[in-house]
């Protein structure tokens, strides 16, 4: 019990680990200056992409699972829920960091987000728990071996082109005037005082 606890919570480190040095160049950018919130035609695209994909593993499931159980339709809604909040607090940063080119909007909103939630959420857990799975019981070690290796390099390819194509996108920002500046340290003295 005590075991498969501290596992739990090593994927999750991990995970969100995983995504926040991603997404770091975002989080660090968005504290400096807060911009108002605008969405652009395009950020609604991966959005409506993201979403059907979702509907889709709902439809597949409902046929995999038979129609009488309510598993997929539970499990669609929750995925729907994170991929709307996802993209939503993409789109949210990219607009109060001051990315206005609707190409560089869309690369960020329809592939490196994705792709750091999957990576997150599916990558890593599978790379732990394969590295896990060499120790407990190996039935065919060069396997189980090959296999975590290769979700491994997998992901740390992963990071190295969304990271690369996330400079790119950032690469556009303009600084903070001066005012957005003073605005955006009133903002932050007034939460906190101290």
């Amino acid at each position: 019990m005590l075991l498969s606890l501290a596992a739990f919570l090593v994927i999750v480190v991990c995970a969100v680990g995983f995504a926040y040095f991603l997404l770091q160049p975002i989080v660090r950018t968005e504290n400096v200056v807060r911009r108002s919130s605008q969405y652009f035609v395009v950020d609604f695209f991966p959005l409506t992409f993201l979403l059907a994909i979702v509907f889709v593993y709902v439809g597949y499931s409902r046929r995999s699972w038979g129609r009488d159980t309510t598993l997929p339709d539970i499990a669609g809604t929750v995925l729907a829920l994170v991929v709307v909040y996802a993209w939503w607090r993409g789109a949210v940063a990219l607009s109060r960091i001051g990315v206005t080119h609707s190409g560089r909007r869309f690369v960020f909103l329809a592939f490196v987000l994705p792709v750091a939630l999957l990576a997150s959420a599916l990558g890593v857990p599978f790379a732990i728990v394969g590295f896990f799975g060499m120790f407990v019981s190996p039935p065919d070690g060069g396997v189980i071996v090959l296999i975590w290796l290769g979700v491994i390099f997998g992901l740390t390819m992963a990071l190295a082109i969304c990271r690369g194509v996330l400079e790119w996108v950032l690469s556009e920002v303009d600084p903070p005037s001066d005012t957005e500046k003073q605005k955006a340290g009133s903002a932050q003295e007034k939460a906190n005082p101290l």
